[in-house]
């Protein structure tokens, strides 16, 4: 998910030595986003924490807001995301159809095992394989076409807990063909400051000859990842800067910046492309503008993310989705993000996207997306009854403070009878796993 579309907050909290630094490793190798620490280090009052159960996100078409994409979420009992689900619909259309799926299984220190995605025409997964004695992880891609098939495989190998090298493979019918090696160069940290990229030939005694065709540096400062460089050679001899990327944080350790330079190869040096800036209010929470260069048109397009927040509410108490891409920090609870465009000297909203938690009451009653299920109450008696042909639906009925206190599958054209349930006012919700509706109940 994008960084602008929504808000993916949580990491991978691995427990065994190898897993950890493979986790490390690739948080440092990302730095197209900030590395910004987050507060969500210690999952021990899981029960108390609030998830992110559902966003949903509008675009404007016609002056009016239509609702375009939504995202369901599960949580383990341990803090750990199970299952993503994105929906998407035409906006000249109500219907909603699947778009993608995420499965994520750990095993019983977290530490992530498979995960398994699914779009709209095809699926794939990762699977993760952990030796300590060899100090190794692999991680395996394989494709789904009438059973699943091997596609690719990139070997971790540490030494003394520090990352030596990469052997990226590509599978070639029945077994795997080394691609290319990167070999790695730490600091005293632990830190990894050079990657080198080592292709193989074949010589003319048929041995295999490797040689070096692009780095990537790595430059930190106060412990946290300011500049990215990418080398390339141009004829197998010469070195030149491919591109750069530069992570710029304040006095506060306040992520404010990045900047991106892409080689261009008419001025034979790199040009910005892509100028990301962050501005934080008094609650140290962001505004993001993005000044970015489009090749296709060759212009430069703007644009601006600005979120809303429950101030009243700690970010620590409420978990987010995970993303290894990136990390960010939020001292407040997010509740929406506005997306904006720039155009004539204005800034235009085109997207809107609001969180929800659970444990918690909404506070606007989420639109239905089931336009033919009709839910008719008369007391303390709740009558059910849909136009098409659907499968049962799952009935909740939570409390002000959280707690579901009536769950049962409804059938169409079934009534059910709540006179167990103390009179006031309720949330409930109807789901059947592709689909919700979420309303208000006084009883």
């Amino acid at each position: 998910m994008k960084p602008f579309a929504c808000l993916m907050i949580l990491g991978l909290f691995f427990n065994t030595t190898i897993a950890q630094k493979f986790l490390d490793i690739n948080k440092r190798s990302k730095v197209n986003n900030p590395n910004v620490d987050f507060s969500l280090q210690s999952l021990k009052s899981a029960e108390e924490k609030y998830y992110l159960e559902e966003e949903q996100a509008k675009t404007l078409k016609d002056a009016q807001w239509q609702f375009l994409e939504k995202w369901n979420y599960i949580f383990n009992v341990n803090g750990f995301e199970t299952s993503q689900e994105k929906y998407v619909r035409d906006i000249e259309s109500s219907p909603w159809s699947k778009d993608s799926d995420y499965q994520y299984t750990y095993d019983a220190n977290n530490n992530i095992l498979v995960y398994e995605y699914s779009y709209s025409y095809t699926q794939s997964k990762e699977i993760f394989t952990y030796n300590d004695n060899d100090q190794t992880l692999t991680k395996e891609v394989q494709n789904y076409n009438n059973g699943w098939i091997p596609q690719t495989k990139v070997v971790f190998t540490y030494l003394n807990n520090d990352l030596l090298s990469k052997s990226f493979y590509n599978w070639d019918s029945n077994s795997w063909l080394i691609n290319y090696i990167t070999n790695c160069t730490v600091d005293a940290e632990g830190r990894v400051i050079e990657e080198l990229t080592l292709d193989q030939d074949l010589n003319y005694d048929g041995q295999i000859d490797y040689h070096d065709h692009k780095k990537i540096t790595y430059s930190y400062s106060d412990g946290k990842l300011i500049e990215t460089e990418t080398w390339m050679k141009s004829d197998n001899t010469t070195w030149f800067l491919h591109s750069k990327d530069e992570q710029i944080f304040n006095d506060d350790n306040l992520f404010i910046g990045l900047k991106s330079y892409k080689y261009d190869e008419a001025l034979g040096d790199v040009e910005l492309r892509w100028d990301e800036t962050w501005e934080y209010d008094v609650n140290n929470n962001p505004t993001v503008y993005v000044y970015r260069f489009l090749e296709e048109d060759d212009t430069w397009y703007r644009s601006k993310m600005e979120l809303e927040y429950d101030l009243s509410a700690s970010a620590s108490n409420y978990i987010l989705p995970k993303n290894i891409d990136f990390d960010l920090t939020f001292n407040n609870k997010v509740i929406r993000s506005r997306n904006y465009n720039y155009d004539n000297n204005v800034w235009n909203e085109y997207r809107v996207t609001d969180l929800y938690y659970t444990g918690e009451v909404p506070t606007l009653i989420r639109p239905s997306d089931i336009a033919s299920l009709k839910i008719k109450q008369n007391g303390k008696s709740l009558s059910f009854e849909w136009d098409i042909i659907e499968s049962d639906y799952l009935l909740e009925v939570i409390n002000v403070c959280g707690k579901h206190v009536f769950r049962q599958v409804v059938s169409n054209q079934e009534t059910i009878q709540l006179n167990n349930i103390v009179s006031g006012i309720y949330i409930y919700r109807l789901s059947n796993g592709s689909k919700s509706k979420v309303g208000k109940l006084a009883l």
